[in-house]
């Protein structure tokens, strides 16, 4: 029991370097707060506990900074500091009413401090699992942020990859309408000169029979070449089915051509002319495989017909066969 009281006995007016019985709460704190500064900063280096100083600290100003636990304190320490009591300071303190009031004092004191240390970690693992919450919660919102400029970026690639697609499809129908607007220019040029020289060859042939002179037939070949008009003018002279149908193919009326044609092979028979103009007919109307079958019946008539093997072989290209129209296209080059 002596030990026990030993141990719990401290003169808190020596741990606060206060005099005995000082009442002054400035002077109390004043001398608390450098203390607590000392003992943090490490400044008393004779004092090599620094967590049992602060304790100490603490538990001497809890004590002296209040009136009431001051004045018990006060008595008590008078009881068993002063006279004769000096020399039994290990003793228990005599069981009287200031003792007890001391120890009620006390025993409250620590009952508030062990409710304000439990409230503290209550309050402190509350804000540890708010911080936590926020923590989360700002979490999730970066990460929904990232995911919506991940997708924003995304679909920005995606609309991008489609408008260079778009322009790429562009460009290149762009291109393919060009070639097939070169190609039908080149077609309409070779058979306005194709069909100006079979004119001019049906001509100068309906010219013979009729006594006209060797000089005429080169006037009127030279006036065909240069008027076209003159030349659809002497066809129309003749009402024969394939004068007709030559004037008919000059102005582009590819069915009506088609009907003459066929109906002069019908009263005069077949021949490689009759055969390659309908083709031509047929190839302008786009029916290339009646086209195909009129120009190569034109190829078996005249094999050296190189305006049929020209439109043959595009009538081949436009049906896909590249077999076939690579044929034709050498066959051209060994006429040539």
């Amino acid at each position: 029991m002596q030990e026990q009281y030993e141990i719990h006995w401290k003169d808190y007016y020596k741990i606060l370097m206060l005099p005995k019985g000082c009442g002054d709460e400035a002077k109390i704190k004043s001398n608390y707060r450098n203390l607590m500064k000392m003992a943090h900063a490490d400044a008393n280096a004779a004092y090599d506990h620094e967590e049992d100083q602060a304790k100490d600290l603490n538990e001497a100003y809890d004590c002296l900074k209040d009136a009431d636990r001051r004045a018990a304190y006060w008595r008590y320490y008078q009881q068993h500091e002063a006279g004769p009591q000096q020399q039994q300071r290990s003793q228990p303190p005599p069981n009287d009413v200031d003792d007890e009031a001391f120890r009620r004092a006390a025993d409250d004191y620590f009952r508030q401090q062990a409710e304000e240390a439990t409230r503290r970690a209550q309050e402190e693992q509350e804000e540890r699992q708010r911080w936590a919450r926020e923590r989360a919660e700002r979490d999730a919102r970066e990460q929904a942020e990232r995911q919506r400029r991940e997708n924003e970026e995304r679909k920005a690639e995606e609309a991008r990859k489609e408008e260079e697609a778009r322009l790429a499809e562009e460009r290149r129908i762009e291109e393919e309408n060009r070639q097939e607007a070169e190609l039908a220019a080149n077609r309409k040029k070779r058979v306005r000169i194709a069909a100006i020289t079979i004119l001019v060859t049906f001509v100068l042939a309906a010219a013979i029979p009729l006594g006209i002179g060797v000089a005429q037939k080169s006037n009127s070949y030279t006036q065909l070449n240069n008027n076209l008009t003159i030349t659809q003018t002497s066809v129309a002279i003749t009402d024969s089915p394939r004068a007709q149908g030559m004037a008919y193919y000059e102005e582009w009326e590819w069915e009506k051509a088609i009907e003459l044609f066929t109906k002069e092979m019908r009263e005069n028979g077949v021949n490689a002319e009759l055969c390659l103009m309908r083709g031509l007919s047929y190839y302008w109307r786009g029916m290339n495989e009646e086209a195909i079958s009129d120009l190569t019946r034109a190829i078996e008539l005249d094999p050296k017909s190189k305006d049929a093997y020209s439109f043959r072989c595009d009538a081949y290209q436009l049906i896909g066969q590249e077999d076939l129209a690579d044929a034709d296209w050498e066959k051209l080059q060994e006429l040539d």
